[in-house]
């Protein structure tokens, strides 16, 4: 079972930020770094797909999109 959900990724960034404040080599620090912002750039593109999700579904219920389209869309 996969594990996509904004809960998931709010565990793997503060995970990130623990091993961060880890002890570790200047090295191995540097790498940590990159991955951080490696993951801080992905959480930020789901967090905006997300919202543009949330907007089309509040649309759908609201009556202002054609319901099928949009389920198509969104894979409903």
């Amino acid at each position: 079972m996969k594990n996509n959900t904004l809960q998931e990724l709010n565990n793997n960034l503060f995970d990130q930020l623990r091993r961060l404040n880890s002890d570790m080599s200047a090295e191995e620090l540097k790498q940590e770094i990159e991955r951080a912002k490696a993951m801080s750039a992905l959480g930020t593109l789901i967090v905006n797909n997300s919202k543009v999700v949330l907007s089309a579904l509040r649309l759908k219920n609201s009556g202002q999109s054609d319901e099928e389209d949009t389920e198509k869309l969104l894979g409903l």
